[in-house]
C-alpha cells in the first residue's frame, strides 16, 4: 500500500454535544479622503453591521462574557465563519483554537494543520504537550489542550487530506478522546468511517 505525497493535513474535531466565542480579528479604520467620503460610510456600515453579526450572540452574565466550550458551541450559536476564536472547554482558562465551519457542517475544531511545510514539526515532548505553530498557518494545538477538550463529552475525530494534484480523503471516528499527562495521553477512537481516494494499493 502506498501514499501519495500530501501537501495537505488537516485534523480537527467536533463535538456531539452542543458557546460563544471572541473573534480575534481587527479591524482598522483609515480616515477617507474628502472625495471619498460616501464611500468610506458605506464600508464603515458593512463593517459594523459584520461587527454585529459576530457577537449578536454573546450573552453578558453579571460576572461578565460567557465563553462557550467548543467550535460546535460557537456554530450552534450562529457564528459560521471558519478563524480563530477563543473557548473555554472546562472552565479552567480560556485559550485560542481555529474553527472549521464549512467542512460537513462545520463545528470542527482543528488541532493540527500542515499544508506547506512552512512550521517544522520535528520537535521535543514539551512542544507537543503545550502546542506550537500559528493557528492561521500551520500548527499543531497540544496534548494538554486536546486532553481538554476531549475528557468531558463525546468527540468525532476527522482527518482531511489533499495531494499535490488536490485528491482529497478523508477518515473520521466517533468517541475520540486524549487523556490526561497522568494517563500518558492515552488516545482513545471508536468505529471508522471515510473515504480512502488518495490511497494506491
Amino acid at each position: 500500500m502506498k501514499f501519495f505525497g500530501f501537501c495537505l493535513v488537516i485534523v480537527s474535531l467536533v463535538f456531539v454535544h452542543e458557546g460563544q466565542p471572541y473573534p480575534s480579528k481587527s479591524i482598522v479604520l483609515r480616515p477617507p479622503d474628502t472625495k471619498n467620503v460616501r464611500t468610506y460610510f458605506v464600508a464603515l456600515a458593512n463593517m459594523l453591521n459584520e461587527i454585529y453579526g459576530k457577537v449578536k450572540g454573546f450573552v453578558r452574565p453579571s460576572k461578565g462574557y460567557k465563553v462557550f466550550k467548543n467550535c460546535a458551541d460557537l456554530y450552534k450559536h450562529g457564528i459560521k465563519q471558519s478563524g480563530v476564536y477563543s473557548i473555554d472547554p472546562d472552565g479552567k482558562g480560556r485559550f485560542k483554537v481555529y474553527c472549521d465551519q464549512k467542512t460537513d457542517g462545520g463545528g470542527w475544531t482543528v488541532i493540527q494543520k500542515r499544508q506547506d511545510g512552512s512550521v517544522n514539526f520535528y520537535r521535543g515532548w514539551m512542544y507537543y504537550k503545550n502546542g506550537f505553530g500559528d493557528l492561521k498557518g500551520e500548527f499543531w494545538l497540544g496534548l494538554d489542550k486536546i486532553n481538554r477538550l476531549t475528557h468531558q463529552r463525546r468527540n468525532r475525530l476527522r482527518v482531511d487530506l489533499e495531494d499535490t494534484k488536490g485528491k482529497t480523503a478523508y477518515a473520521e471516528y466517533d468517541n475520540f478522546a486524549v487523556a490526561s499527562e497522568r494517563a500518558k495521553y492515552k488516545l482513545s477512537l471508536g468505529t471508522y468511517s471515510g473515504i480512502h481516494k488518495l490511497i494506491k494499493v
